[in-house]
């Protein structure tokens, strides 16, 4: 990696940009268009800190992980593969994603028998398949 794109501005607009790619599962949307992101920030030692709130404490807490699940592969995709930490706040089950998505277990082991055999796999395939179609 050369000096200029180890720069801190550098991995912050990389930051931003990573995040840009991940969408609202229903409306199809940038999270960072939409402002569920109140802080994407490049921390003095490279780590990296994301402070992300929903519109509604009573959000879906599928849809919820499947934003922060693409926030955590946006972050390990970063150039300079920091540690990180995302952090979902005034949100029902905030306390069990956070601490799901930083252990990197899945929605099912997240939400337990919340979940029932929900496939969050094929919940994410549907929404892309949507978002495929509203867009042509």
């Amino acid at each position: 990696m050369s000096a200029q794109a180890d720069l801190p501005g550098n991995r912050q607009s990389e930051l931003w940009r990573s995040l840009e790619g991940v969408n609202d599962p229903e409306l199809d949307e940038p999270v960072t268009d939409m402002g569920f992101i109140e802080r994407a920030e490049v921390l003095t030692d490279g780590s990296v800190a994301v402070d992300f709130r929903l519109p509604t404490y009573w959000c879906s807490p599928n849809f919820a992980f499947l934003m922060l699940d693409g926030m955590r592969q946006a972050l390990e995709a970063l150039s300079w593969s920091p540690a990180y930490r995302i952090r979902l706040h005034d949100h029902m089950f905030a306390e069990e994603v956070n601490r799901g998505v930083d252990a990197g277990k899945t929605f099912g082991q997240i939400v337990g028998d919340l979940a029932g055999d929900e496939d969050i796999a094929a919940l994410r395939a549907t929404f892309a398949r949507k978002a495929y179609l509203r867009r042509q």
